[in-house]
């Protein structure tokens, strides 16, 4: 017998999970799974075993190969380290092979996404006969259990496209003795393999199960059982009479969930019709027969009617929403086709409530339609439903084809049925804004039932009413305009008509110099605004009723030949909403390449029509054609002039996520930088375009990508990780955000109008919240000047590292490949096929990075599935923020930076020598080496020095050529040994002094390996070796010394205390302290849950304030001169701090009761008040304390005469 393991218990997700497997795979099975003409089976079709005996009749062993396709494939053993087995890492021979054999057959997946196929088999040893739950973890998969068919749906769909613990279970027997069960799993990505599997197993009550072990291998003295397929289920039994669906009550709405249990007491599964899940089913092999299914519930009452009375009058307040989970948008279930914007045809599918058909849906705004966009968000459908169809007793709902339509079946699941029931007022108030600016309109909205007349409006002082009275308004919704006068909150507003008074509160009127400094667009998937301007308006209403931004994006494209006169409507839409406005008119894998033949408007009608509210022209970027370049130098030149040509001079957006395209993309004439949060390592993106937008006078821009990096469990550290996502973009100087995770609250209906908040998705409202509540923050407060940089490391004249890891090879090889650049694409152009030089040390400089980030990471690393361990994604900053500046930044850019250090590559010239003379004259300090004044332009040449090695202007020497070959170097009295692989030398520049001092020898002698050379106010130090900074025997050394550059430029601010500290430091155009400066910080340690936030120790030149730093939000100290002033509420903005002789003044906005944490030089019994009046202050551990009651704008006056 093999060795018998037990099962895997995981923290969040649960016990019973499999570890130890046989797999085998990847078997390629083409560029698409579902052939829509049927010309190929589908990948879920074929049966890949089959000379194996079959998929329900295989038995493997470790070591058994099989014949698929004339390839040869072996069952190999596999142990995961965790809850699900990472199949990436699985085939990794098998699929490194198999990517080097597709890069010379194809560039860049033309035909789409490669599909690859993997078998995955566990034993399981049970002690008795008994009934347990499995619950597979995967995107696609089919599943057997001793050889039943317990899960076989026609095609494998990407429902989630990532993993999904616990979303699905299915109720089996084993047998007493060795049981088998076998998962297929299938899977199309950027990877070309499929996304990571789990298994858990429990009992049948949900439980741990007992007597179950897991072996490693199929035994000898046992054959696993066969049998008839358990799939399709068996017809569930209606519920017992006077059965009522599972309720639950959320704020005005009743929400009547009705799942698989509620139907069957199979609980096989977790969706709605067990009886013929998925709606198809086989019949015979390749034969699809439609099986009806109809699901029966009952209501003790109807919704909004306490006593079950049928009062008309009662009865038409109601109001029902049909919700059904799984089910797509569009067609077939609906009139709207996803894939051909604006195409109606009618439902192949009818859904019936008591027999009537209710998703013959065609005005906008009554149901989801996703058109154009991505398939995988479209698993929602929600039907403004008359609540009549209801009735007191049984209710049905069925599901069955249109007799007469063309329809070719595919998997249709449905998980889960929502009766959303809310009864409506004569009158309510629809949008109430959360945050209004002081000398700026405002709107809110009334819904009327009936006709009413608007008689007299009270408000106060702090906000005037436009409406003119009395004003008579018909049934239906009305936006009533009003102007903010000065800051206040919690503002009362009473609206009295004939047929009563309806009272809401504004919560918060602030002040602040633009509103729209920052732009916070929301991603709006619904509708195609293509031809349907109603349902842009529609989208752009709700935005704006919600108020979750002040820009919208379409996830959809605008069509060729979209006419000007819809164009007009559109840019109407826009311009009335107030809207900033993204279109989506780019170049985008597997969508329509825009005709400027067929087009019948630009971007400047488009300006036009929208008042010149359009913010950004496409969201993607387009790809130059594929080259290979025989130099650096060539490659630039050559990729800068194909953007050019790209762009066509109209593109407005470099939109990327490697460093090289924000420079390159900006030198090409983009007018944003660009990047998706989620991907890479978020300091180094944020570092990359920062110093890019910098350079360039151009806009910094990023999406949080939580859409899609993470599927959503709802658990604490993936609500940080989103959190986190945007406040580091904010910390680290973005102006431009897009949520793109508002997909999900988008998708479970929180943009349709008739929805009116119901979300039925609990993640999806914690989304929700968390971006309400950023987009609140960012537009209460003034955007300073920041963040203040301590270093800069300087991206050389060609050079073209990428941002990936030095082993990896990409367009730093000189090849370049459309996509390539999105960092999990490189595998086409890497592997060491290119011709040309492979990445070393110029590269390798770029590791120093870790000295301002410690523990970053180089190169992509998608997410597949949610976090189960710490990721890369974020970095503390104990230094402050650092750039990666472009060299081609004008002197006045580079003298931001205290210190510049050069990496990697750099092909010099005379001007650039002489601007970085310039940069040190006026005050800078500079690092660079020998190799980086070479003006070779060629990888491989010699080092050709530029001035002929006189350097004298810059660094005070002369070099003549190469030196000896050294073995230490001496700091002082400390000698260090060079350690690293021997056929890496190192050799000394033979260097004369022109005036440069030495700091570092070769050895024991006095040769220079170090020196620094002063001009004006600043110093310039250059490494006096035949080699770049990122030799691996060289970077201890280097690393010691960014460090050390660091702490002497890093400024007055600082943390100690904690590892996990990230800082930004903003200013009101000045120095640090000595004008108005905020110190924006968090905790960035997402994965630990032992407690919710931690403390540290902020230094502010020679204050020190104990802080608390939280793990789920940043907070704020704002400092000047003497004081330093810290709210508990991120939303309080201190607006000014100055001194008036005696006392110390700060203007702070906020609202409602407050906690401050001040510290003040040198006054041991500070003295506060609030508008004059005494604050009680409490004083402990150096840092004093009180509270306050904020209504507005405030001033808090700080008394120093004890100081």
């Amino acid at each position: 017998m093999q060795d018998k393991r037990t099962l895997y218990r995981h923290d969040r997700f649960g016990e019973g999970w499999v570890q130890d497997w046989l797999v085998l795979g990847p078997i390629f099975y083409g560029y698409a799974d579902f052939h829509h003409d049927r010309s190929e089976p589908a990948a879920a079709e074929i049966d890949f075993l089959a000379g194996a005996g079959g998929q329900g009749a295989v038995r493997p062993k470790q070591g058994d190969s099989v014949s698929v396709q004339g390839e040869t494939f072996e069952w190999q053993a596999w142990r995961s380290d965790e809850f699900s087995i990472d199949l990436e890492k699985a085939f990794k021979a098998a699929c490194d092979q198999l990517r080097k054999e597709e890069m010379v057959e194809r560039s860049f997946l033309p035909q789409g996404t490669a599909w690859r196929v993997a078998y995955c088999c566990v034993y399981l040893d049970s002690d008795r006969d008994q009934e347990v739950r499995l619950w597979p973890a995967a995107v696609n998969y089919h599943l057997w259990v001793n050889g039943r068919a317990v899960w076989a749906p026609l095609d494998f769909l990407n429902v989630n496209r990532l993993l999904a613990p616990n979303n699905e279970q299915f109720a089996v027997p084993l047998s007493k003795g060795v049981n088998i069960v076998l998962l297929k799993t299938a899977g199309g990505s950027a990877y070309d393999i499929p996304a990571p599997l789990g298994l858990r197993i429990t009992g049948s009550s949900g439980g741990a199960v007992e007597g179950v072990r897991v072996l490693t291998d199929l035994p000898e003295e046992r054959q696993p059982l066969h049998g008839e397929p358990l799939w399709p289920f068996p017809q569930p039994e209606p519920p017992a009479a006077g059965q009522s669906p599972r309720v639950e009550q959320r704020g005005r709405f009743t929400v009547l969930r009705i799942d698989a249990g509620q139907f069957s007491g199979q609980s096989q599964t977790r969706m709605l019709f067990e009886d013929s899940t998925p709606a198809y089913r086989y019949e015979r092999p390749g034969t699809i027969v439609f099986a009806p299914a109809t699901a029966r519930f009952t209501l003790d009452q109807l919704p909004g009617s306490p006593t079950g009375s049928a009062d008309q009058d009662q009865k038409a307040k109601n109001r029902c929403l049909f919700h059904l989970h799984g089910a797509r948008y569009g067609w077939p279930w609906t009139p709207e086709v996803p894939t051909e914007p604006g195409v109606e045809k009618q439902p192949a599918l009818e859904i019936k409530v008591n027999g009537q058909m209710i998703n013959d849906v065609r005005q906008p705004g009554s149901v989801n339609h996703h058109q154009g966009a991505h398939p995988f968000y479209q698993m929602e459908l929600i039907i403004d439903m008359p609540p009549e169809l209801l009735r007191i007793g049984e209710n049905t709902v069925s599901v069955d084809l249109v007799e007469g339509v063309d329809f070719d079946p595919r998997r249709e699941p449905i998980f889960a049925l929502d009766l959303c029931l809310f009864t409506e007022t004569d009158g309510e108030f629809t949008r109430v804004p959360r945050v209004c600016h002081a000398g700026r309109p405002f709107y809110i909205k009334l819904l009327f039932l009936q006709p009413q007349t608007i008689e007299s409006i009270e408000g106060g002082d702090a906000i005037r009413s436009a409406v003119q009275l009395p004003q008579q308004l018909e049934a239906g919704e009305h936006s009533l305009a009003f102007e903010a006068v000065h800051p206040a909150s919690d503002v009362d507003l009473c609206i009295n008509t004939n047929r009563g008074s309806y009272r809401t509160r504004i919560p918060f009127i602030c002040s602040v110099a633009d509103p729209d400094a920052i732009k916070f667009s929301v991603l709006i998937t619904q509708s195609s605004y293509t031809g349907s301007p109603d349902a842009l308006r529609l989208e752009t209403d709700i935005v704006n009723d919600i108020e979750l931004g002040n820009a919208v994006t379409p996830r959809s494209l605008l069509a060729n030949g979209t006419s000007a006169e819809i164009g007009r409507q559109l840019g109407a839409v826009i311009k009335d909403s107030g809207l900033f406005f993204n279109t989506h008119w780019h170049i985008y894998h597997g969508y329509t390449r825009l005709d400027p033949a067929k087009t019948q408007f630009d971007q400047k009608d488009l300006d036009e029509w929208t008042g010149g509210l359009l913010l950004r022209d496409g969201t993607r970027r387009p790809d130059p054609d594929a080259f290979m370049a025989d130099s650096p130098g060539e490659f630039v030149d050559r990729f800068i002039e194909k953007l050019k040509e790209t762009y066509g001079g109209k593109y407005r957006l470099a939109f990327h996520t490697n460093q090289m395209w924000y420079r390159y993309g900006a030198a090409a004439g983009a007018c944003e930088v660009w990047i998706q949060i989620g991907y890479v390592s978020t300091e180094m993106a944020l570092s990359a375009k920062r110093g890019t937008a910098r350079a360039y006078d151009i806009v910094l821009g990023c999406s949080n990508c939580e859409d899609n990096a993470f599927i959503h469990n709802g658990s604490v550290q993936e609500q940080r990780i989103i959190t986190l996502h945007d406040r580091l973009c904010y910390m680290g100087g973005c102006t431009d955000f897009l949520t793109e995770g508002m997909t999900y609250p988008n998708r479970t209906g929180t943009f349709l109008p008739h929805c009116r908040g119901y979300d039925s998705f609990g993640y999806s409202r914690k989304i929700l919240a968390i971006h309400q509540s950023f987009w609140d923050f960012l537009r209460s407060r003034d955007y300073w000047d920041g963040p203040q940089p301590t270093l800069g490391f300087v991206m050389g004249r060609y050079d073209l590292w990428d941002g990936s890891h030095q082993t990896m090879r990409g367009w730093h090889e000189g090849c370049y490949e459309p996509g390539a650049a999105l960092g999990f694409l490189q595998h086409d152009v890497n592997d060491g096929l290119a011709t040309h030089w492979a990445p070393d040390a110029p590269e390798a400089g770029y590791e120093l990075l870790d000295v301002i980030y410690p523990g970053i990471r180089f190169g992509l690393d998608y997410p597949k599935g949610p976090p189960v361990r710490r990721q890369h994604w974020f970095q503390p900053s104990p230094h402050g923020k650092a750039d990666l500046v472009p060299e081609e930044a004008t002197v006045a850019k580079l003298c931001r930076y205290p210190a510049l250090i050069f990496p990697g590559w750099n092909s010099a010239t005379e001007t650039q020598v002489s601007k970085l003379a310039a940069y040190v004259e006026a005050g800078g300090t500079l690092l660079m080496a020998v190799p980086q004044l070479s003006t070779g332009i060629e990888r491989d040449s010699e080092i050709n020095l530029v001035n002929q090695g006189d350097l004298t202007e810059l660094f005070g020497v002369c070099i003549k050529g190469r030196g000896a070959e050294i073995s230490a170097i001496r700091q002082g009295d400390k000698l260090v040994e060079l350690a690293g692989h021997p056929s890496r030398k190192i050799h000394v520049a033979d260097a004369e002094m022109k005036g440069a001092t030495p700091l570092w020898f070769a050895g024991d002698t006095d040769t220079p390996v170090l020196v620094e050379n002063r001009i004006g106010k600043g110093r310039a130090l250059l490494l006096t070796l035949w080699n770049y900074p990122g030799e691996e025997k060289l970077l201890p050394l280097m690393r010691g010394l960014v460090g050390d550059l660091a702490r002497e430029h890093q400024g007055p601010v600082r943390f100690s205390g904690s590892e996990w500290v990230n800082y930004s430091v903003f200013t009101r155009n000045g120095e640090p302290g000595k004008v108005p400066t905020v110190i924006y910080f968090i905790g960035i340690d997402w994965w630990e849950m032992d407690a919710p936030e931690e403390q540290a120790v902020l230094h502010l030149g020679e204050l020190a304030m104990p802080v608390t730093m939280p793990r789920d939000d940043m907070a704020s100290v704002t400092w000047c001169g003497d004081l330093a002033l810290g709210a508990g509420d991120k939303m309080v903005f201190v607006e000014r701090i100055e001194s008036t002789g005696e006392n110390i003044e700060a203007i702070v906005q906020g609202t409602g009761l407050q906690s401050f944490r001040f510290v003040l030089a040198r006054c041991k019994e500070p003295r506060v008040t609030l508008d004059g009046r005494g604050l009680s202050v409490e004083v402990a551990n150096g840092v004093s304390t009180f509270e306050c009651r904020l209504a507005g704008r405030h001033l808090l006056s700080f008394e120093t005469g004890a100081i």
